[in-house]
């Protein structure tokens, strides 16, 4: 009798583990078929974009992703030539090639995003396949939960390119859920990036903050030790006054924290990296009848007597 109730027991634990590991990898595709349905709705949005893009210059693209003249082109350019000349001629040119190379950016940015997701939803695919998603004898509600949070980690957005240009590119590709996590995942780079959406680049520039406070605070204290240590009076003067500039940095940053959570409707719009001594700041930006203007800005003194701030981007948002 002990022996069977052992048993039952045991099976009993088995069949619970099961149901649990089972309802982690329910909640694990389907939040891969919620992600992929919105990512795919970003781009082809995208790339109806680009089309729409190229058609206004004659271009089309091609299956494989090149930007090339439409059908008609020719006749269109001698059109323009007898019309304006060759100045005018000469200029449509350079717009359309200028346009060509915004659009071959948009369709590699495409391309790339569209790889990623392939082998986003390969891996996910795959470990659901090999038993991956454990459920860890979680009740149903919280091993689905599980399985969700572990492939939303896995369907994760490509790195952002450095050049603003491509930044634009790569941001219409994605889908808000994903731009979303971009900004988590690589504030550094997208607290300035002005050519995405400014809800992502404030995400991204209050995750930033804490980041930058934490990078200051370390150049603070290795200029303390270089001050203390150093035996030449004109290295223990430039180690004081470097000290005295990332110490303001650090004030500056506290009085943009306060002054947007202080004030309605203002928002942290940008935060650059400051340079070596002496970057950009954060100055509030107001709106009068002729539009925003700058307030005043929280600067200081650098070495070369000029304005050093931390970044750009205090801005009311409409």
């Amino acid at each position: 009798m002990g022996q069977g109730a052992d048993a039952a027991q045991l099976n009993f634990a088995r069949l619970s583990d099961d149901i649990s590991d089972r309802a982690a990898t329910v909640g694990a595709i389907t939040e891969l078929v919620t992600s992929l349905i919105d990512q795919v709705k970003a781009l082809k949005r995208a790339l109806d974009d680009a089309r729409d893009h190229a058609a206004r210059f004659g271009l089309v693209i091609t299956d494989d992703g090149a930007v090339i003249d439409g059908p008609g082109t020719g006749t269109a350019e001698a059109v323009a030539t007898a019309l304006g000349g060759p100045a005018a001629a000469a200029a449509a040119k350079a717009a359309k090639e200028a346009a060509r190379a915004e659009i071959t950016a948009q369709v590699q940015a495409i391309l790339a995003t569209a790889a990623d997701v392939e082998a986003d939803t390969t891996a996910i695919l795959t470990k659901a396949a090999e038993g991956g998603f454990t459920g860890d004898g979680m009740s149903v509600e919280d091993a689905s939960e599980k399985g969700q949070i572990e492939a939303d980690g896995m369907f994760a957005a490509p790195p952002p390119p450095s050049d603003p240009a491509g930044q634009r590119a790569w941001a219409e590709s994605l889908s808000p859920d994903q731009l979303g996590e971009a900004a988590d995942n690589y504030p550094a780079e997208l607290a300035n990036a002005y050519q995405i959406a400014p809800w992502a680049r404030e995400r991204a520039a209050w995750n930033y903050l804490p980041k930058l406070r934490d990078e200051l605070t370390s150049q603070a204290a290795l200029l303390e030790e270089q001050h203390g240590a150093a035996q030449m009076m004109h290295e223990k003067t430039r180690a004081w006054t470097d000290l005295q500039t990332v110490r303001q940095k650090l004030r500056d940053l506290d009085q943009i924290e306060t002054s947007v959570k202080g004030s309605e409707g203002l928002h942290l719009l940008g935060l650059r990296p400051p340079r070596k001594w002496g970057g950009r700041s954060c100055c509030p930006r107001r709106h009068s009848s002729r539009g925003p203007r700058r307030g005043p800005c929280p600067g200081y003194g650098n070495r070369d007597g000029g304005q050093a701030r931390l970044g750009r981007g205090l801005a009311r948002r409409d």
